[in-house]
């Protein structure tokens, strides 16, 4: 008896549509820890709260940070690479746009951003899968 969600080997070598699946998420994750690696001061570590941000909510209509990804992630929210790398991008858009050029904050989302389109474009393939 096989678990729910476990894919078996085909015999003609093709794989299971649960197998790919599992592998497409493995990829997944390991793009992300790739990605996360470029944010090394934790600015998009974890959801923006008003505390530190005042009027956040006011600015940004879509908050998005790795632990929402993560949690997407493991939800197995994403159908598409684009849903994947949108909400990557929205990272960085968002901070941009709530912060002012010449902060912290801005200026490392801009270099993360460089960071995860490189990366992104590097694994495209295989994350497509």
């Amino acid at each position: 008896t096989e678990a729910p969600g476990a894919g078996a080997a085909q015999k003609d070598g093709d794989e299971g549509p649960t197998l790919r699946a599992q592998d497409a998420f493995k990829c997944l994750v390991e793009i992300l820890q790739k990605i996360e690696k470029h944010d090394q001061s934790k600015f998009f570590h974890d959801p923006v709260s008003e505390d530190v941000a005042p009027n956040y909510f006011q600015v940004i209509a879509q908050p998005m940070d790795f632990f929402t990804v993560r949690k997407k992630l493991g939800e197995r929210a994403y159908k598409t690479w684009r849903d994947f790398s949108s909400d990557l991008e929205l990272i960085c858009t968002n901070a941009m746009t709530y912060n002012q050029k010449r902060s912290r904050v801005h200026k490392a989302a801009g270099h993360l951003q460089r960071s995860l389109r490189k990366i992104l474009r590097d694994n495209e393939l295989e994350g497509r899968r």
